[in-house]
């Protein structure tokens, strides 16, 4: 891999940058500013909207509470910034540019279109396949105190909270579960140290559970696949609840002399919980949620 080391780049960007972020008037200035005439009022609605996402991040997610995404900078451009990614012709692993403090990555960024495609003119001469994108927004990952950009202040409410929220660190880091349900094993607490691959938390959908049956020997050649049940819990006598067979199992209990099946069963309003016994005619039961672990 070759590595371009430009210890004068992160100096000259941050220069670049200087009209921008000195340009940036505090929120509540511009949003009252008679500077913004009344054509502006969406300007200011957005900008007001802005406010409230930054103020909602502080208190209910924890997010540090700086002045990152409290300004507003008018930018006189489409994008806040242009990058440029190169790599060799016929190969897919890009060029990589390194800066102190910032350490290695595989693009290089511009404040100018013109330096960006000067650069990626000098680059196409040296035999590098070249690609020049326009960014509308960037973040110094909380080294300055990044201001809202005329060019991403009107996305939408959404992208606008996720470019904001994703913009400043976090001492908490959200993980979404690939179902819903409970929290039924938590395996670790606030200020434990987690590993790859370590069980969290275990959380059950109770939407539907399985019923394990015990059917006996004379019986279980008549179960099938597919097959229709209605099962009965000990302790909500009066109520029935339907499903089907999903799995017979191959092997015989030589003890009990029965064969298990397992059917799955609809649970509304969650009456039903994992341990409860049931029966099916004659044939005993155990129910069980569907779990799923965040490693």
């Amino acid at each position: 891999m070759k590595i371009r080391v430009l210890f004068l780049s992160l100096l000259l960007s941050v220069a670049s940058a200087a009209p921008s972020l000195a340009a940036g008037e505090r929120l509540a200035l511009v949003i009252g500013n008679a500077k913004y005439p009344d054509a502006e009022a969406p300007l200011r609605e957005r900008l007001a909207l802005a406010r409230s996402i930054r103020e909602y991040a502080a208190r209910e997610l924890a997010l540090p509470d700086n002045a990152s995404y409290r300004s507003y900078a008018e930018l006189d451009r489409p994008y806040a910034v242009w990058n440029v990614v190169a790599a060799p012709e016929f190969s897919l692993e890009p060029l990589q540019s390194c800066f102190p403090v910032a350490g290695c990555v595989s693009y290089r960024g511009f404040f100018s279109q013109a330096a960006a495609e000067r650069h990626a003119e000098r680059l196409r001469g040296e035999g590098y396949d070249v690609f020049v994108y326009g960014v509308a927004a960037y973040s110094t990952l909380g080294r300055f105190d990044d201001p809202l950009l005329s060019t991403f202040i009107r996305y939408p409410e959404a992208e606008l909270a996720r470019l904001e929220q994703s913009g400043v660190s976090s001492r908490r880091v959200p993980l979404s579960a690939p179902i819903s349900g409970v929290v039924t094993e938590l395996g670790v607490r606030e200020g434990a140290m987690v590993q790859a691959g370590m069980p969290a938390f275990t959380i059950t959908d109770l939407s539907s559970v399985w019923v394990v049956l015990e059917v006996p020997e004379a019986q279980g050649a008549l179960l099938r696949q597919g097959q229709k049940v209605e099962v009965r819990v000990q302790t909500l006598p009066e109520r029935t609840f339907e499903g089907r067979l999903d799995y017979v199992y191959p092997e015989l209990n030589a003890q009990t002399r029965t064969v298990k099946a397992r059917a799955t069963l609809a649970n509304p309003g969650l009456a039903l919980k994992p341990g409860m016994f049931g029966d099916r005619r004659g044939a005993a039961g155990v129910l069980a949620g569907a779990d799923a672990s965040a490693r």
